[in-house]
């Protein structure tokens, strides 16, 4: 069984515990007997039995094999700690398998580890791996293993580049750099870079942080070649990583890239040539992205002190006798191609990792993208730029069924978990990271 592949209840709230073991994390409602999650279940031969690995953080959680009509055939309870619960499947039932709140005050915690069919006959109790204890509730875990097997980047950094762990190669004028780091980027250096110390840890925590994991967890997830969508590409930076960390896990790539600020698509275009990326596995669109293809004003300005470059949507789209650029309000707007994601990735029969910063379109593009998301996209990380916004894209997903692996609001400080490292990490673009769980491996 597939353990993400369940239906909530109750406005029960579920996570990935551990993206790389893929467990989940179920709060149960407050109610006592409340339903929490419910699998449905495949008729059985007789002689095999329903194992599940689960960690209780708080509370009692029930384990009910219901029949067709509802009713409860058999109820294992686990409390707190780790358990083994085994539950025999018979000929013709049960038809369902919900997880309840069993305590009789207060919400619920559990982490499943694990659900698979074995014979009916005793049998060796399961080891539950510990890294996946719950963390605690408000707090972001990311796996240092996610980041093992990587080499290190070791080599010359040409004065007016900076390197990273990839090894990817970028050119200072992206950025309006402090000035002691210009100073170190404006010579040459031989540098050695993991993300990782040798001694397996992180030297310090930082808001990249969710956007290198679920990067590097969509390509260990893809298949024999990692397909990459980024709208509101910049200067490449992630799509850029994307294919590289691909290559690495010996894995081809393709990447769609839709930029609209002028500057900024030039560098895109630069950067993948200063990291050797095949033409021939890109598409990159000059366009802004939109629920819907067409045309807007997009406003534009200093390219390397400011990328918060965005659709202009108090003002009605251009027509076709409508100038190149215009200046209205003390902004600068210009005249720009517009694509939806469906055009965008026409060409994609399936998307391993979407990964949007588009300034306040980002509800618009998921709103209108929901058929598209459910049947092709793996796993998406966005970029929020309002709280309205956050909270139409967790409508949108959580309708879906999809999963939260992480959820940070705009301009929160929150306690990031990362193996024996614990920071309070200050974000500035809220961050959603979602995964599909219906996508066929």
């Amino acid at each position: 069984m597939r353990i993400a592949e369940f239906l909530r209840h109750n406005s029960t709230q579920t996570r990935f515990a551990d993206p790389v073991l893929g467990t989940v994390e179920v709060m149960t409602p407050h109610d006592q007997w409340a339903y929490a999650v419910e699998y449905k279940l495949q008729r059985r031969p007789k002689g095999q039995c329903l194992v599940c690995e689960v960690e209780v953080a708080e509370g009692l959680i029930g384990f009910c094999l219901l029949s067709a009509k509802g009713a409860v055939l058999r109820e294992e309870v686990a409390e707190k700690g780790r358990a083994v619960v085994r539950l025999p499947l018979r000929p013709g039932t049960p038809s369902r398998l919900v997880l309840r709140n069993n305590a009789a005050t207060g919400a619920s915690q559990v982490v499943l580890h694990a659900m698979r069919l074995v014979a009916e006959e005793p049998e060796a109790t399961p080891v539950i791996k510990p890294e996946a204890h719950p963390a605690p509730i408000g707090t972001l875990r990311v796996e240092p293993r996610l980041f093992e097997g990587f080499p290190v980047h070791s080599g010359l950094t040409p004065a007016g580049f900076w390197s990273d762990w990839l090894g990817s190669r970028t050119r200072a004028d992206v950025w309006e750099f402090p000035r002691e780091i210009r100073a170190i980027i404006s010579r040459d250096r031989v540098e050695m870079i993991s993300f990782l110390s040798s001694a397996g840890r992180i030297q310090r925590l930082h808001e990249h942080i969710l956007a290198w994991a679920p990067l590097v967890l969509a390509m260990r997830w893809a298949g024999s070649a990692a397909t990459t969508v980024a709208l509101g590409a910049g200067w490449g930076r992630w799509a850029v990583s994307a294919a590289m960390t691909a290559q690495k896990l010996g894995k081809d790539y393709r990447i769609v890239a839709v930029e609209a600020e002028p500057s900024h698509f030039a560098w895109l275009e630069r950067h993948l040539e200063d990291n050797s990326i095949d033409r021939g596995r890109a598409r990159l669109i000059h366009a802004a992205a939109g629920a819907q293809s067409g045309r807007c004003w997009f406003q534009t300005g200093n390219p390397a002190a400011w990328y918060g470059q965005q659709i202009v949507d108090d003002l009605p789209p251009p027509a076709e006798t409508a100038p190149d650029i215009i200046t209205e309000g003390g902004r600068v707007l210009r005249n720009t191609r517009l694509v939806s994601l469906a055009e965008a990735a026409e060409e994609a029969e399936r998307i391993d990792y979407l990964h949007m910063d588009v300034q306040g379109a980002e509800a618009d593009i998921i709103e209108a993208s929901t058929e598209l998301l459910h049947d092709r996209v793996r796993l998406v990380n966005i970029g929020t730029h309002s709280k309205a916004i956050e909270a139409r894209l967790r409508a949108v997903f959580g309708g879906l069924g999809w999963m939260n692996l992480y959820d940070v609001s705009l301009g929160e400080q929150r306690t990031v978990i990362f193996g024996d490292k614990t920071e309070a990490v200050a974000f500035g673009d809220g961050v959603q990271v979602w995964v599909n769980p219906w996508l066929p491996d």
